[in-house]
């Protein structure tokens, strides 16, 4: 379970409003809220799959992997963070949230087990920051 974030991932993410009320890049809670249903129901859909859900060999995702990218979400919706831009099974079984930012900047969660994601952070004219995270 997620029960701690890294603060460098939360710094990077898009949240609902700074600590002060200030600052909101979301419209509203409400809004934060929908969004997060849409990209979990998306996420139960992805879940379902099965082996060769792509017809190209892609993996199921494992009900492990699975749990681990929900309750990875369920920490960032608790943190304010807000819902990722959208949610991408991976042919390997792997899960992303990804935001894309604009500019040309977006960041990456990719889910690669059950208890780890690799964090990808994508800027123009700046070299990929990565890291990998564990479950604590």
């Amino acid at each position: 379970m997620w029960n701690s974030l890294e603060t460098r991932l939360l710094n990077s993410l898009p949240r609902i409003a700074d600590r002060n009320g200030k600052n909101s890049i979301v419209p509203s809670v409400r809004k934060l809220s929908d969004e997060w249903v849409e990209r979990i129901a998306e996420m139960h859909d992805y879940a379902a799959y099965e082996d060769d859900w792509d017809g190209q060999g892609a993996a199921a995702l494992p009900n492990d992997l699975s749990s681990n990218a929900f309750d990875l979400a369920s920490a960032l919706r608790a943190n304010g963070v807000a819902a990722p831009s959208c949610v991408v099974p991976g042919v390997n079984g792997s899960m992303s949230l990804e935001w894309l930012l604009g500019e040309e900047k977006s960041i990456e969660i990719e889910v690669t087990g059950a208890d780890s994601a690799e964090v990808f952070i994508y800027a123009p004219q700046k070299p990929v920051t990565y890291w990998e995270m564990r479950v604590k």
